[in-house]
């Protein structure tokens, strides 16, 4: 699952939605983007529709020179961020989390014995696989 939220310029969530895949999340947000459902896009404005917003143009982010054809421009940035978060089943990291704390003193032990040069309760190829299925876990918390 992801989740997709819509921040504003000061960085509080103004809107969210969960989504099955990354795809359809991009596919929301850009949509509701274009119908300005989170606040202005990246625009380009004139003199006067900079006055007509509410705008300073000592806000612009940056100033287009006036050329043949067109007037002095001002670039404003759109007025909200996006973030897109991997919701986690909370059972699955606690799940992973219990996997990592009850294995911990096997690992211990390991580099215990491996340190003292005596021999290992477990084989290099054990330790291996649990430290291989420890990363997994880590993964998921």
């Amino acid at each position: 699952m992801i989740k997709a939220e819509i921040r504003n310029l000061q960085n509080r969530v103004t809107n969210y939605a969960e989504f099955s895949t990354q795809e359809l999340a991009e596919s929301w947000v850009e949509q509701e983007s274009n119908n300005l459902s989170f606040g202005r896009i990246d625009r380009l404005l004139n003199e006067n529709e900079v006055i007509s917003e509410g705008k300073s143009i000592e806000d612009a982010e940056e100033v287009i020179p006036a050329d043949d054809s067109h007037p002095v421009m001002y670039r404003f940035l759109k007025e909200f961020s996006v973030e897109y978060v991997e919701i986690v089943d909370p059972s699955i990291a606690q799940n992973a989390q219990e996997f990592l704390n009850a294995t911990d003193w096997k690992v211990i032990r390991h580099l215990g014995q491996k340190a003292l040069n005596i021999a290992t309760s477990m084989t290099e190829e054990e330790y291996l696989a649990l430290e291989a299925e420890r990363q997994v876990k880590r993964g998921l918390i």
